[in-house]
Order: C-alpha cells, then structure tokens, then sequence
C-alpha cells in the first residue's frame, strides 16, 4: 500500500537554533542518587524490554500482533512517521483511521475501515497524546471483539492514569513508551506486553566508544544551554578546542548522488531491531527524580495555559489538565497561519509541529498538520523561561483579551 507524506512547509526550511531545549536535557538536579524513586515508579520503569527508541519498540509489538505483508493495521491519520514507517517495513497495508478535534478515534470511521479493508486487520494503535489518555478500557473492549491487538502508544505518556486510575501502558495487549521525551536521556524505548517472547530480547549492547560518545553529546547539548554552570562553560571550551584541532575534512572527486545519501527510512532504522538502549539512559530513569519530573510538567502547564490564555489565534487543545494526567508537551491551535509560526520560530520559540504526516481523509489530522504547535513544559524549562515563550506569543500575535 503506498502512502505519500506531505512535504516540510517552505516555511520551515530554515529558521534560527531555539533559545530553549525542546526536549529535557541533562541537570543534576533532576538526579536522586541515593535510591531509585520506586513511589511514583510507572509500569514502564518497573519492567519491560529496554530498547534503543520506541519504533523499535512498535515495530516488535507490530510484529508480535501478526502485522505483515498478508494484513493491515489501523494507526490514526494525525502521527509522526516514525509511527507509521515500521508497520511499512513489514510490507503491511496501513489504514489510517480519522479522528475528532480531541484526537480521539472517530468510531464511526474505524468500524467501516474494517468493514472495507481487503486484507485482515491485525491491529491498532492507539496514542495518548501529549500524555491525555484515550478511553483505553473502551478500546480494549472494541478491539477484543474485533479480534485486533491494542498497542498502547504511550510515548507521550510515560507518567499517569485514566480518569478511572488504570495506569497507562497496562491497557494494551502491547505498549511503547518512550524514555529520552521524558528524562535528559540520549536515547531509550521501553516495550511491555502479555507474554513477551525471549526471542525479541535486545541482544546486541552498544559498545564503549558508542556509549561514551553519547554521554558527551548528551552533556554537551546540555552545556550548550546552560544548565550545567561551569561545569557545562568548560565542556563548551573543551569542545571549541577539540573543533579546531580536528583535521579539516579532504575534498570528494565528485559529489554523492541522491541516491547514495537518501535512506529508504526516515524515522525508523530496522538496524536497531535487536539493538539494547543505552547504559547511561537506563540509569539516568533508574535516578531520576520521577516526583520532581511529574510534578515540574504539571506546574509548567499550568504556567503555559495560564499565560497564553486570550491571546489572539492562539487555542489550548486541552485547556484542563486534569490530576491523572503528567503532560509531555503543551498543544496549541495556532490560527494566525503561516506567517504567526514563521515569527515565532524566527524568535528562537522552541516550537515542534508534525508537518511531514501521511496525505489521508482526515479533515481534523489534515489541519493539524500545520496548526498544532507543541510547546515544551518539561522539567528543565524554569518559571521565567516560560514567561519568556508567553511574551513571544503575545508580542507576535497580540495582547490578551481584557
């Protein structure tokens, strides 16, 4: 089945570095070295196979749900390709299902993607975006009388609860999650499942210079926006004399085409299959501070819903955070168009949007695509780097309403 992916917007070929990190980054003060915080532990720090990122993940829980080139699976028509490319390398026949402005599933739409699929559906994968959950024990129900395996898609919810108290992850017949979107970590996926073959186990370890050159960067990223101190002021020296003793690189006989630079994949690395994460992200979920994580998200959201509230343009896609619910990022409706996120990002806003999604029938995925932002409230962006995103906001797209 061929599915075409909407270009990156012109738009967004080339815009400054963000002044903050979009993604955690390292900081010892997210550490608790003296023991592990096993109170506030989730399903996924507790057990689970621990992989290099969550696709490889999906891709093993694709496959242990019969996904192949004989089948078809349902992933929702708003994604990242990376969730979407493994259920592609197994040659299988991707349906994407439509959904509501909530990013729920539209029912009415699955039931007649399975009444129309020509190929048995094996599967179907169910995100909590941005760490809200979906109704899971209503799916688990949709899916046993389909005869479908549920792959709980928790990469945006490593943390929290359905409104019933389920935890995410213990919902599915399969769940991913993902480690490095929410601890300092260089890399990280974590699959569980009901009864996980060994035959899947990450056999292959990464070896010394793989894990050393990763802690590096990973403190290096962390340097390059100061949240080290003079440790991270020195690591940014170190690394400006090591530049300029590396030796410059020789000049080709004649430029590589693209075809011998162009990967099949873009997202997703089938190299990585039997691959095991890093020694470094284990331990830094192992030692982190998972209270404190929880507890800095909630309240940077809060800050975020509180301050760009009223602001022209500008829609909270969950304008309530509910107790259960520990936040990846912060989603908002930007209705200015192009010209509002073209300033915004050439202000330094850390900003993401999934602007290369699968082409489908999907109204609400469609606009979406290029009007849901994604801020971060992760627990290294602090109370005034905060007000800062707000003021961007505020002086690019207007003062809030009285």
């Amino acid at each position: 089945m061929t599915i075409h992916f909407n270009t990156i917007n012109s738009f967004a070929q080339f815009y400054p570095k963000a002044k903050l990190p979009v993604q955690p980054v390292f900081d010892f003060s997210t550490l608790n070295l003296k023991s592990s915080d096993n109170t506030h532990a989730s399903v996924f720090t507790k057990q689970g196979l621990f992989f290099g990122n969550a696709r490889t993940c999906l891709a093993h829980a694709f496959a242990l749900s019969g996904v192949n080139a004989d089948s078809a699976v349902l992933i929702p028509a708003y994604h990242c390709g990376s969730m979407v490319e493994p259920a592609l390398w197994l040659n299988a026949d991707v349906l994407l299902y439509q959904q509501d402005a909530d990013l729920s599933p539209n029912r009415k739409h699955l039931e007649k993607l399975l009444g129309d699929a020509t190929k048995p559906v094996r599967a179907l994968l169910l995100p909590h975006y941005f760490g809200f959950p979906q109704d899971i024990d209503y799916w688990r129900t949709f899916c046993d009388a389909n005869k479908l395996k549920l792959i709980e898609d928790c990469a945006h919810a490593f943390f929290g609860t359905t409104s019933q108290g389920k935890t995410l992850g213990t919902g599915g017949h399969y769940s991913v999650a993902s480690v490095r979107k929410f601890f300092c970590s260089p890399d990280g996926g974590i699959l569980i499942g009901e009864k996980l073959p060994s035959s899947i186990t990450a056999t292959i370890k990464p070896d010394f210079r793989r894990q050393l050159h990763a802690t590096l960067q990973m403190l290096l990223l962390a340097a390059e926006f100061g949240s080290l101190g003079k440790l991270g002021r020195l690591i940014l020296l170190l690394d400006k004399y090591r530049t300029r003793l590396k030796p410059k690189p020789q000049p080709q006989s004649a430029p590589a085409t693209i075809a011998e630079t162009t990967a099949q994949w873009s997202w997703f690395d089938p190299d990585l299959m039997p691959v095991r994460g890093l020694d470094v992200s284990r331990l830094l979920m192992k030692y982190s501070h998972l209270q404190s994580i929880i507890d800095s998200r909630r309240r940077n959201y809060a800050r975020l819903m509180a301050g760009i509230a009223g602001i022209p343009h500008v829609k909270p896609l969950f304008p309530e955070l509910p107790a259960h619910v520990v936040p990846y990022m912060f989603p908002v409706l930007l209705e200015s168009g192009e010209s509002g996120f073209d300033r915004l990002k050439h202000a330094g806003v850390p900003l993401w949007r999934w602007e290369e999604l699968a082409t489908s029938d999907c109204p609400v995925s469609q606009r979406y695509r290029l009007q849901l932002l994604q801020i971060p409230c992760h627990q290294n962006i602090t109370a005034s780097q905060i007000d800062w995103i707000i003021d961007q906001f505020s002086d690019i797209l207007g003062k809030p309403k009285p």
